[in-house]
């Protein structure tokens, strides 16, 4: 019987075969999460501390947007797990599902298929 394998892709023009959003495993996405919280805490205070800055009027956006950029790996790992299973998330009336990418993604996997006396005389 013949073994098949996944054919690899030469050119470079094309995507390679395992290309993910986050390419490390879900602790590295939880541990930057909170390392990169904590840097940008730390960094909040020391400059508020110096400088006198943000201002309390402006303090709750600068919070808001440090807590999204630490959660920025986790959203990566949470989409990239979405799109590999064919999810779907649907909030506010909006609705955004990966039915279609999974889909496409199984239909345009190459295989090769080799002899398996090849080698051999």
């Amino acid at each position: 019987m013949p073994s098949t394998f996944p054919s690899e892709s030469r050119s470079s023009a094309r995507p390679s075969a395992r290309q993910s959003l986050w390419p490390w495993s879900p602790k590295a996405a939880v541990a930057s999460a909170v390392v990169t919280l904590a840097v940008l805490l730390v960094g909040m205070a020391i400059t508020k501390a110096a400088a006198s800055w943000p201002s309390a009027g402006s303090e709750s956006a600068i919070l808001l947007g440090i807590a999204t950029l630490a959660l920025v790996p986790v959203l990566l790992l949470v989409v990239e797990r979405l799109s590999s299973s064919g999810g779907e998330v649907k909030v506010a009336g909006v609705s955004l599902s990966f039915a279609q990418v999974s889909q496409a993604a199984a239909t345009t996997v190459r295989t090769t298929t080799l002899a398996e006396n090849l080698g051999t005389e």
